[in-house]
């Protein structure tokens, strides 16, 4: 006996003909028989679609879910004869598909989201599939183990002819395994091969979506490692971030602009570039522009509150900052996913502003290589950062000896693999420059000094004033201080370094109570705008304690940072450094030349012919070096250079 058709199971049931078409859904949900009766022209019925769920599932035509009318899995009989009768329509099932997503995204079924991906995917109907990627929520999607189904393996053909699927296609690749590290370096991954592999020829895309979309992934893949080892600078990659930019506003000029969830993906790839270039200008203004257009839960908008948060900190501003890391950790509340693969990230400020705040913190998030390490800091080469961070990190809690040589090693590795790039070169000097300053190696820091201020003056500025302080040379500091105070180029955590410096150099000047009383409020008040304890934290304890002696704890109303964390015992807590190990030397250019010829093995006599200069004039400046290191031979003036870091190591070629 043949089975019953659907017209004959609708009609003995008492059901409408167009039901047939939830056929073509996982399941039966409100959302699926509210399309399926847009599209045959059906309206609500009195008891809502929960009624209509529930008198199927009376007929005997499915499995019911809990609780009652929410789903119902079709009867895999009942569900054949559905199909059929779809069969026979013109256009068959695909044209019932196209009408479904039609209904649906116009309908805005949020809940149907992932139902409606797979229909167009089944249908391959790529222009549908794109609207139903551009329309819903991105969590809608995320959460949807149809919608990854659907669009996380799309062909190569498609993705390289309809960027914005790409998109879809990276963001909803699973790692299959490893957590949620191995979750979004599953999507970068996908993101980085596509815009090496199809995206070259962006600009030429029909659309302001697939051609600010193509531009975006170009441009991740340009800021990525192997981007950074053809273009160190990244100003390749900056140079599409503009060209993209500029077709962006253009075509909002126009009133064509791009959809929201492809305008913040674009920002969260400029702002991450300009991270890495240490353009915090720029980075700001993207990042702040990647949350205004991020949809809600979309990774994007996370990615660029990373690097607003990133951005703050360098800055010394923690309104940024903290405006960042709401607008990530407010999701944590509904288990967003995007949030969930963001967080892990998030460690690497959040342990910059912990150390300002003098809380260690989770060092493990310093690694950026090896067990442990984040692939997706690794992969877009946020090793100088880590680098950066950890050398701080270090000062604070570890022992010298031992922090500086994990820092060279760090920072030989990180350059072996090609990951010092970008603006972060003279950020790595500055941070060996204080790892020095940290030992007491003044003279050796002195070197590294002149270094730094030949690449970025105004980076030098703290490192300098500090420097002249632990040399003794207190009018020095103070004067360096007062030129970076002076600045308008001067962010607001270094001018809390440099107030720090000057009250305790006005101090050891022996300025009257009443000035360091001053100075110290000034440089206290500073340090609570930028929300940071370092600048205490970075003197002597002996230093330290003089001037905190000159602070008055009751001066903010009880609300001190300074006096909360002396009260907590939190400087007590930090290891003190030999700041004061090594007096400081001063050499002229030519001393400094003729000691590093000696040091070589040269005599006076090969020395006077290379350099057309008399063996009595190098005479004369041999014993001006041995007054100035106050020692008599050559072997101990060798010595001698080499104990208060005028020679390194590989200097010393000469056979004593």
């Amino acid at each position: 006996m043949p089975s019953p058709t659907w017209p004959e199971i609708a009609s003995s049931r008492g059901l409408g003909l167009w039901l047939d078409r939830t056929a073509l859904a996982v399941e039966v949900t409100p959302e699926v028989l509210a399309a399926a009766a847009a599209t045959a022209g059906e309206s609500v019925p009195p008891r809502g679609w929960g009624g209509v769920i529930d008198r199927l599932a009376a007929s005997g035509l499915g499995s019911p879910g809990a609780p009652a009318g929410t789903t119902l899995r079709l009867d895999p009989a009942v569900q054949d004869a559905m199909v059929a009768a779809l069969e026979e329509r013109p256009g068959g099932v695909d044209a019932v598909r196209a009408d479904l997503v039609r209904a649906g995204v116009s309908a805005g079924l949020t809940g149907l989201a992932g139902q409606l991906a797979v229909w167009a995917r089944e249908a391959s109907d790529w222009e549908a599939l794109e609207r139903v990627w551009l329309r819903f929520p991105p969590r809608s999607l995320f959460t949807s183990p149809l919608a990854e189904r659907a669009l996380g393996d799309l062909p190569e053909g498609v993705r390289a002819e309809r960027p914005v699927l790409g998109q879809a296609a990276a963001f909803c690749a699973s790692a299959g395994h490893g957590g949620v590290d191995a979750e979004l370096d599953a999507k970068v991954r996908c993101v980085i091969a596509d815009g090496w592999a199809f995206h070259g020829q962006w600009r030429r895309r029909g659309t302001v979506d697939d051609a600010v979309a193509a531009g975006a992934m170009r441009l991740f893949a340009e800021m990525s490692m192997a981007g950074s080892l053809r273009d160190p600078g990244l100003d390749v990659a900056w140079a599409t971030a503009l060209d993209v930019e500029d077709l962006l506003v253009r075509s909002i000029r126009e009133a064509t602009p791009p959809s929201p969830l492809v305008a913040s993906f674009f920002h969260s790839a400029a702002s991450s570039t300009a991270v890495l270039r240490r353009d915090w200008d720029e980075a700001k203004r993207h990042a702040q522009l990647g949350m205004h257009w991020s949809p809600e839960c979309d990774v994007s908008g996370f990615i660029s509150a990373l690097a607003l948060a990133i951005t703050g900190l360098m800055v010394g501003s923690p309104k940024e900052y903290r405006r960042a890391m709401r607008f990530v950790e407010e999701h944590g509340d509904h288990r967003c996913p995007a949030a969930e693969w963001v967080l892990p990230m998030a460690a690497l400020p959040r342990l910059l502003q912990d150390q300002r705040l003098l809380r260690r913190g989770d060092p493990a998030v310093l690694r950026w290589d090896g067990p442990g390490a984040s692939p997706v800091l690794r992969r877009f080469g946020y090793a100088p950062m880590q680098l950066w961070v950890g050398s701080f990190w270090s000062i604070l809690w570890s022992q010298p000896e031992r922090a500086l040589a994990e820092f060279d090693a760090g920072v030989a590795a990180a350059d072996d693999a090609g990951m010092l790039r970008g603006g972060w070169g003279p950020l790595i000097l500055r941070a060996r420059v204080e790892l020095l300053l940290s030992l007491g190696a003044v003279n050796r820091a002195r070197r590294g000094l002149a270094d730094l201020e030949e690449q970025e003056p105004l980076l030098a500025l703290v490192p300098k004033a500090r420097l002249n302080l632990f040399a003794r040379d207190v009018d020095a500091a103070a004067a360096v201080a007062d030129e970076g105070l002076y600045s308008l180029r001067v962010p607001l955590h270094e001018r809390a370094h440099l107030e720090v410096v000057k009250a305790a150099a006005r101090l050891l000047g022996e300025a009257d109570a009443r000035t360091v009383d001053a100075l110290v409020e000034a440089a206290c008040l500073v340090c609570q705008e930028a929300n940071s304890l370092l600048p205490f934290a970075m003197l002597p304890a002996d230093l330290r304690a003089r001037l905190l002696d000159h602070h008055d704890p009751g001066h903010l109303g009880g609300g001190c940072l300074l006096a909360g964390a002396v009260a907590d015992g939190a400087f007590d807590a930090l290891v003190d450094k030999r700041w004061w190990g090594n007096f400081p030397v001063h050499l002229t250019p030519r001393e400094q030349a003729l000691l590093h010829r000696l040091a070589e093995g040269l005599s006076l006599a090969e020395i006077a012919t290379a350099d057309f200069v008399s063996v009595n004039t190098l005479r004369k400046q041999e014993a001006e070096l041995r007054r100035k290191l106050d020692v008599h031979g050559r072997n101990d003036l060798l010595s001698r250079a080499f104990e208060v870091g005028l020679l390194a190591a590989s200097d010393l070629r000469h056979e004593r």
